[in-house]
């Protein structure tokens, strides 16, 4: 039966168009790499199969284009990430100078890498992590969402990535465990 039946609210085109324009850059030049489309579900369903339906009378190209698709569980802890979380860029460009000084560059993607610190996690959040981390290593996906509240916010700074690294468990307080966390886009 449908599990969800709803549209993609306006948040898909974010006002950050406007800003990189008044910068003097194309508003395409953001959007080249493809836009997160992110619907969080407020209850967890368990399926053999995931159809999706997509229906737009007002598209004039009368066809849409998905690169990728993600659909899998999710985990949102009971208390956020602690301050000092760091949103960055990993650009993949090169660039090499001759012996005249002249420059000769490549443009490549930039990708997305977040880290962050959960500084407050039950014992049953821990061993939740603790065992994806064993099942997905740094090799299989998990999809990065900031604030499962608010979309627009997440467009910009979500994405699908690897866990960068194998981050131990720690004890800082009673029945409190704390893991930082380092995820990287995939390219």
């Amino acid at each position: 039966s449908d599990v969800y039946a709803g549209i993609l609210a306006d948040w898909l085109v974010t006002d950050v168009e406007a800003d990189l324009v008044a910068l003097g850059m194309e508003d395409g030049e953001y959007l080249r790499d493809g836009t997160s489309a992110i619907i969080v579900l407020d209850q967890r369903y368990t399926a053999q199969h995931v159809t999706f339906e997509i229906s737009d009378a007002a598209n004039a190209d009368g066809y849409v284009q998905i690169g990728r698709v993600f659909a899998g569980g999710g985990f949102v802890p009971e208390i956020n990430a602690g301050y000092g979380l760091r949103d960055s860029w990993i650009d993949k460009s090169t660039s090499d100078e001759s012996e005249s000084g002249a420059q000769w560059a490549t443009a490549r993607r930039r990708l997305r890498k977040v880290q962050f610190t959960l500084e407050a996690l039950t014992e049953d959040e821990a061993a939740l992590l603790h065992e994806m981390q064993r099942v997905i290593g740094t090799v299989d996906e998990v999809l990065y969402v900031p604030d499962v509240g608010d979309m627009a916010y997440s467009q910009r700074f979500a994405m699908l990535g690897t866990l960068e690294e194998m981050s131990q468990l720690e004890y800082p307080f009673h029945r409190r465990r704390k893991l930082p966390l380092t995820i990287r886009q995939r390219a």
